[in-house]
């Protein structure tokens, strides 16, 4: 009898008697949908999940080989293709628009996911030992077997692009993992090694010990690397010097990490059936959820960041509101906030504790009427000094006196980010020991203000919103004099909106 006879044998065996979840079953809490049908578990667990660019279409791979399209806005199925036996691998490109499989002839096999045609056919291993993944703009496909080099392919020319005599990974997870420009591969148990596909030269090297990484997470902007490994907790890492930086200190071993699109969160899988999301910026976990499933599987966020997609052990795939608006369903209709609890709200979008400012924030984007034109006044779009101003206070930083010093030091640290461009600059030129560290004082208490806190909440509060009147305020502190960096993340978040 053939082994792929027998593991098909066996998985009908467990279908057979393990129960079906039944179609009616009431969503858990946090969830607002369920897309599929519901099958036996274990038989057709989805591996591989894609929202196209808009959107607007969900893609879900199953571990048989299949593929799903469901329409967001019905949430219904466009499409289904049956798949070919479950032993060959199959992925989706991050932007849903191709999926690469492995199969047993040791041929890698690209197609277009909507016309199935298959527009690259590319030498590999067979499937059980060859190991894809996409880059994040979809546009290289690596591949990595027992025997070979890794190899990274042009996805729209087939190409090859480099080799990359890298060891084979034995561990159980993903050994390797593509940003824009940067791969990050298994070293060893305790070290992961950045390449850099440009230079083809290695340009970092991340160790913690004991941390047997297992899944990897590129920041959108290409600037952090989240790991998850044989250990509680998840590391976070520089890539422009190569440094950790504080993690996320979680209660159980995480099996999976995944950025938000406008990378303010990450969401983990956790012990108890738990998905757990996290605020970035405070390290704090902002709200979890608890999946149907024994084993949670593939997260993926949508492309705005509302939705935060996972794929399940029986076909289908539950879609999570990660905005905070689950929270307040099942409340009866309110009035809209009054003036003493929207001055409530704006307190608690500057706590350290995330989880009540997430609580905040997802009853200011619940009200918009009242909650925008509060924003709008109470966020400062320009400075309450001049450009000339805040200089004359940054030079007298080493004043021989020190009223001017003291006077300088209070002004800007006022100021808070209005102050920012005019001080980080000085860093990079020569200063006085004394005037240095005045410098970096005040930028690590900006950094660590509360007022800062509440600004990038409250922007996030407006970009979620996304009406006319919100996006206008948005503009408003873009245009920010002088400019910082909440001025950029504003930025960040009209270029999104569009």
């Amino acid at each position: 009898m053939s082994l792929l006879l027998t593991c098909w044998l066996l998985l009908l065996g467990t279908a057979a008697s393990a129960p079906a979840r039944a179609e009616d079953d009431p969503l858990p809490e946090g969830a607002i949908a369920r897309l599929g049908k519901v099958r036996y578990p274990h038989v057709g667990r989805v591996t591989s999940i894609a929202f196209s660019p808009d959107g607007n279409t969900l893609v879900a791979a199953a571990w048989d080989g299949s593929i799903w399209f469901w329409d967001l806005k019905t949430r219904q199925e466009i499409r289904h293709h049956a798949g070919p036996p479950a032993l060959i691998k199959r992925i989706l490109s991050p932007d849903g628009r191709f999926f690469a499989s492995a199969s047993k002839d040791g041929i890698i096999h690209v197609h277009d996911t909507v016309t199935r045609r298959e527009s690259l056919r590319l030498p590999g291993e067979p499937a059980p030992t060859c190991s894809l993944a996409f880059s994040q703009d979809s546009k290289s496909l690596a591949s990595h077997g027992a025997r070979e080099p890794l190899h990274i392919w042009n996805v729209s020319t087939g190409q090859e692009m480099r080799q990359i005599p890298i060891p084979r990974n034995q561990g159980s997870g993903p050994p390797f993992s593509l940003g824009r420009k940067l791969l990050a591969y298994v070293r060893d148990r305790d070290t992961i090694t950045l390449f850099d596909m440009d230079t083809g030269k290695n340009v970092h090297q991340l160790t913690k010990r004991y941390s047997s990484p297992t899944d990897f997470a590129f920041s959108p902007n290409g600037k952090i690397l989240a790991t998850v490994g044989y250990h509680k907790g998840i590391h976070l890492w520089d890539l422009t010097t190569g440094r950790e930086l504080p993690g996320l200190e979680a209660e159980a071993m995480s099996l999976g990490v995944v950025f938000a699109s406008d990378g303010r969160s990450v969401a983990t899988v956790g012990g108890e059936n738990e998905i757990l999301v996290w605020e970035l910026k405070t390290r704090q976990e902002r709200c979890r959820f608890r999946s149907p499933d024994k084993n949670p599987g593939v997260l993926v966020y949508s492309p705005d960041g509302s939705l935060l997609a996972q794929g399940s052990d029986d076909t289908t795939v539950i879609l999570w509101d990660v905005t905070g608006g689950s929270l307040l369903k099942g409340r009866a209709k309110e009035s809209p906030p009054s003036a003493a609890q929207m001055q409530s709200l704006w307190k608690d979008l500057a706590q350290a504790e995330a989880g009540n400012a997430y609580q905040a924030m997802a009853t200011l984007i619940a009200a918009p009427v009242s909650s925008v034109p509060y924003l709008e006044t109470h966020l400062p779009s320009t400075s309450s000094a001049s450009s000339e101003q805040i200089s004359r206070w940054a030079a007298d930083l080493d004043n021989s006196r020190f009223a001017s010093r003291k006077e300088a030091m209070q002004e800007l640290e006022k100021l808070g980010d209005f102050a920012e461009p005019v001080l980080r600059p000085l860093l990079q030129g020569k200063l006085s020991l004394e005037k240095r560290q005045r410098v970096e004082e005040l930028l690590n208490k900006l950094e660590a203000s509360p007022e800062r806190l509440r600004t990038l909440r409250a922007i996030e509060v407006l970009e979620r919103i996304g009406t006319p009147s919100a996006l206008r305020v948005l503009h408003k502190l873009a245009s920010r004099k002088p400019a910082n960096s909440m001025a950029a993340e504003a930025q960040a978040s009209l270029s999104r909106k569009r």
